[in-house]
C-alpha cells in the first residue's frame, strides 16, 4: 500500500505464523455491521497492560479498481485491512501508523513487553541463540535490515534497505544457519540464487538469509 508500515505488517505477520490464535481473539462483530478490534497499552499507575476498543466499520480507503489503497491480501481476506485501520484510528489517523517499532504491536496486539536488540552491539551466535530460543518457543520476531553503506550493499541481494521482515524460523541447513523471512510486500521478484549476501529465495517472498 502507501502508508510505510512494514513494521506493522511484519509484525502481524509474524504474530499470525506463531498465535493465529491471539489475532482472532482481537476482533469482534457487532450487530450493526461494524467490527470491535481490542489493543493494549501499558498504563503506567496500574503497572498492566489495559485494553483499549476501537471500533471501525468495514469500509476502507480504495483505489479506483477497488482494491484497498493500504493493507491488502492477496486471497481477498478482510481481516488485516480492519485491523490496519483499527490501528489507525487509535493512533489518530494513517499518519500515526506510519513509523514506528516491531515490538510496539507486539504490545499492542498481544498486551505483553516486545524485545528489541541492536545488531551493532549483538553477536552473531548470540543472535543466534536469541532466534533459535525464540524460535523454539513460537513467539512473534521481526528483523529489520540497516541502511545501505559503503560495507553493505542490498542490490540484487533480495533484500531491501530500512524494511522489516516477518521471522518465520531460525534453521540450520547442511551445517550453515537461516533465519527463514517473509517480506510484507509479499514477493521477492528481485531475489537471486547465489547473490551477493548468500540468501536463498523460496516462494512467496520467503527467504532464506544466513
Amino acid at each position: 500500500g502507501q502508508i510505510g508500515d512494514c513494521w506493522l505488517v511484519s509484525a502481524v505477520d509474524a504474530i499470525a505464523a506463531r498465535s493465529p490464535a491471539a489475532l482472532r481473539s482481537l476482533f469482534r462483530e457487532n450487530a450493526d455491521g461494524t467490527v470491535t478490534v481490542t489493543f493494549h497499552r501499558f498504563d503506567h499507575e496500574a503497572g498492566r497492560y489495559l485494553k483499549d476498543e476501537v471500533k471501525v466499520t468495514r469500509q476502507v480507503y480504495q483505489r479506483q479498481n477497488g482494491t484497498p489503497l493500504y493493507g491488502s491480501s492477496t486471497t481477498g481476506d478482510a481481516w488485516f485491512p480492519l485491523l490496519e485501520k483499527a490501528y489507525a484510528q487509535w493512533k489518530g489517523g494513517y499518519d500515526g501508523a506510519r513509523s514506528g517499532y516491531p515490538y510496539e504491536a507486539f504490545e499492542a496486539i498481544l498486551g505483553a513487553a516486545g524485545r528489541h536488540y541492536e545488531l551493532d552491539v549483538t553477536t552473531a551466535d548470540a543472535l543466534w541463540s536469541i532466534c533459535e530460543r525464540a524460535d523454539n518457543r513460537r513467539e512473534p520476531m521481526v528483523g529489520w535490515t540497516r541502511l545501505e553503506s559503503p560495507g553493505l550493499h542490498f542490490a540484487n541481494s533480495g533484500l531491501t534497505q530500512d524494511h522489516a521482515y516477518a521471522i518465520l524460523g531460525a534453521e540450520t541447513i547442511d551445517g550453515k544457519r537461516f533465519v527463514k523471512v517473509r517480506n510484507p510486500w509479499g514477493n521477492n521478484g528481485w531475489a537471486p540464487s547465489g547473490g551477493p549476501l548468500g540468501i536463498r529465495p523460496l516462494d512467496q517472498g520467503v527467504l532464506l538469509v544466513p
